[in-house]
């Protein structure tokens, strides 16, 4: 009963904290709080010149926390056995406002440095959080031209992250599954990107294509042909879309939003397992072409009294993205709230 007992309090006290996290004032000159944001876009899109490294830093990816793990549409389908799962993102901006001139090449930009860490909860007696992804990253931003546009802007970006689940185990146990209780899982990405935003009527206003390359270094030996190491990225994100909720005697004005993303490894990815000369019961599995897709899609919904949060839907299919689990397919709808947090400028 005690260890139940514990189990119990530490999901309150992790609960708890993660809850004060995702309503955290915040201070950023382009995201003071949702309604800001939204107001910033509806601008640029009338026309109104608005400062590129506002619509930059506008567009960063938020913080999440779902109820659970999510509801599984594999088969009969059911519920993931997690009490939570939290990707948090705290934005840190630095050098903003540089102007940058080699010979007669100018352009502007500023540094996002994140420290973000993606962690799932386990409904196991005493709530453990196993193998969180931690996932550090320094992004400069950077823009040719006028510093301020309106109804139509290119960007780019230049990325460094690492990705590592903080374990030093083996990767494989004794009978040749993989361990994901301690089993050490690292790589590290450099992301070349480039953003577009026009006022389009039927298309997202934001789009994203990227390219990620793993070049190999602080890689663990056991990925090899079984992890990406060239993935192209194309992603959409859609303009606050007004959602009148109609209540009787007035009327609450919501809005929603739409985040996706198709990915697709161009290479890395050989087989879903591996051969393996040490374990030569496991038979090796090929991976199809069509297991390099991974699609995403969230919504997320900001009721109008809400300040700073929003309610989050979130759908996956492809391969899990959760660090050493990536061998794992999933098909699975979340349900939870996004916000941002700890968006500081300097």
């Amino acid at each position: 009963m005690l260890s139940i007992h514990l189990g119990k309090s530490k999901l309150l006290v992790a609960s708890a904290f993660l809850a004060m996290v995702m309503l955290t004032p915040h201070s950023s000159k382009a995201d003071e709080n949702l309604d800001d944001v939204r107001q910033l876009l509806e601008a640029f899109y009338r026309g109104e010149k608005v400062a590129m490294q506002d619509l930059a830093q506008a567009h960063q990816d938020p913080t999440y926390l779902t109820a659970g793990g999510g509801w599984n549409l594999d088969g009969n389908g059911h519920f993931a056995d997690q009490i939570l799962e939290a990707d948090l993102n705290p934005h840190f901006f630095w050098f903003s406002n540089n102007k940058w001139v080699i010979n007669t090449f100018r352009f502007d930009g500023f540094l996002n440095v994140t420290g973000r860490v993606r962690l799932r909860m386990s409904s196991e007696q005493s709530a453990p959080v196993r193998t969180p992804s931690f996932m550090p990253r320094a992004t400069y931003y950077f823009w040719f031209g006028d510093s301020k546009v309106e109804q139509r802007a290119n960007y780019y970006s230049l990325m460094l992250s690492h990705h590592s689940n903080g374990q030093d185990g083996p990767f494989y146990n004794p009978d040749g599954t993989v361990n994901t209780n301690s089993g050490s899982f690292s790589s590290n990405f450099v992301q070349l990107a480039h953003y577009h935003l026009a006022n389009y009527e039927y298309f997202p206003g934001w789009t994203k294509i990227s390219l990620n390359w793993h070049p190999g270094f602080n890689r663990s030996d056991d990925l090899k042909d079984q992890y990406e190491k060239l993935k192209l990225n194309l992603e959409f994100k859609t303009r606050p879309i007004p959602l009148p909720v109609p209540v009787p005697g007035r009327t609450f004005d919501w809005d929603v939003r739409n985040f996706s993303t198709i990915s697709y490894t161009l290479s890395g990815r050989d087989y879903i397992v591996a051969p393996n000369a040490a374990f030569p019961g496991i038979t090796p599995r090929m991976a199809k072409w069509s297991d390099n897709i991974h699609l995403s899609t969230e919504f997320h919904i900001k009721p109008s009294t809400w300040r700073d949060i929003r309610l989050f839907v979130k759908y996956d299919l492809g391969y899990d993205y959760y660090n050493i689990h990536f061998r794992e397919k999933i098909n699975r709808i979340q349900f939870g709230v996004s916000g941002h947090v700890f968006r500081l400028g300097g």
